[in-house]
This record gives C-alpha cells, sequence and structure tokens, in this order.
C-alpha cells in the first residue's frame, strides 16, 4: 500500500545560520564604540540640599539642623508614600513636622528624585539619625505582627526597619527579606505561606 502523505515538511537544516554568525560584521564595532546614552542624573548635590534645608528651614521657622531632623523623620516614619491621601506628622519639640509639606520641597529642590527616591539616597543617614533619636522605621510593628521569625531581638533593627531600606545594602539582610515579604503581602497579594513555600 502506498504511503499516506503527510503536511509535515522535513528541515532543512542546511540553510540554519549561527545568530553570531548574522551579526558577526556589526557587532565587534558596535561592542567597540563610545556610548552616548544619555543618562539621567542620579545625584544630589550640596546646593540643592541646602536649597531644599533652607525651604524647610524658613517654612517651620527651625534652624537647619532641626529642619533635617522633621525631614528624616517624616521620611522614616513612612513620608515615602505615594498615596497622596497619606500624610506623616511627627512632633519634635514645639514644631510638627508634616509630610505633606516637606515632600513637594524634596520634588521642587532635586527635580530627578521622588521622596522614596530621596530617601533611598540617604538612607543611610536617615538610619543614623533615627537611631540617635529612636525612632522606629514606618515598618517595624508591622514586621513585628506579621514576620517576628526574621527579627533576632537586635536593637538595631527597629530603625533599620523602614520601606525606602528594601535595597540599601547597609541594612542587615534579614530585615531587607522582612521588607520585601511586606512588599509582596501588601501590593502584590502573595501571602506569607506563599513566600515560604517558594523559599524552600
Amino acid at each position: 500500500m502506498p504511503k499516506e502523505k503527510t503536511n509535515e515538511k522535513s528541515l532543512d537544516r542546511t540553510n540554519i545560520v549561527n545568530p553570531s554568525d548574522i551579526l558577526e560584521e556589526l557587532m565587534t564595532p558596535a561592542k567597540n564604540v563610545k556610548s552616548e546614552f544619555a543618562k539621567e542624573n542620579q545625584e544630589i548635590t550640596k546646593e540643592q540640599m541646602d536649597e531644599l534645608i533652607e525651604s524647610i528651614s524658613k517654612y517651620y521657622n527651625v534652624p537647619p539642623h532641626i529642619a533635617l531632623i522633621g525631614l528624616f523623620a517624616t521620611l522614616q516614619r513612612g513620608g515615602t508614600s505615594r498615596n497622596k491621601k497619606s500624610n506623616v506628622k511627627i512632633r519634635f519639640a514645639q514644631t510638627v513636622f508634616e509630610s505633606k509639606i516637606i515632600n513637594p520641597y524634596i520634588v521642587k529642590a532635586n527635580k530627578n528624585f521622588t521622596p522614596r527616591q530621596f530617601a533611598r539616597y540617604f538612607a543611610d543617614q536617615i538610619y543614623d539619625l533615627a537611631k540617635a533619636h529612636d525612632l522606629d522605621g514606618n515598618c517595624f510593628v508591622y514586621i513585628s505582627r506579621n514576620y517576628p521569625e526574621t527579627l533576632t531581638g537586635k536593637p538595631e533593627e527597629r530603625y533599620w526597619a523602614a520601606d525606602f531600606q528594601v535595597d540599601n545594602l547597609s541594612c542587615p539582610q534579614n530585615i531587607r527579606n522582612a521588607l520585601n515579604m511586606r512588599y509582596n503581602a501588601k501590593f502584590r497579594g502573595i501571602t506569607k505561606r506563599e513566600q515560604n513555600k517558594d523559599a524552600q
């Protein structure tokens, strides 16, 4: 009996060309040409910081070093939130600092930075000031209640547990892990059980 015809065509592999051969003439000069990609300025100058502190100092009628405390304290307690309705209030001595007042000054003085990016830029300095004034990070209570197994009991963990510390290599790994778990649970809907399963 004659063989049934098939619709499948035999592949002619003699015409298959290696990707590296296709681009051989272009890759070397493309890799060696001087890079001219535009890069955003991701640095904060002293002049920009001076402008920011001066603005806060004038608004609240406080010395510059107190303005710095108010600035860092609002960020430490959750002032980096993107929620426009969110407003963190921190009382220091007789002054009540508010993130809704301070954050626009951050953006105005540092046009390439959101408040969260600004906080990440000064993450180590915010930690130092928070520790000096015994100011817990805005995520510490949440972590203590939901992921107590991630804590070791070291006092400094309280000050590192702020949302913007999640990618800071100076921050202890266990706190960064807990901040990531909080983010996944809060913004991606991944439960603690699912996260623990993925980690196994």
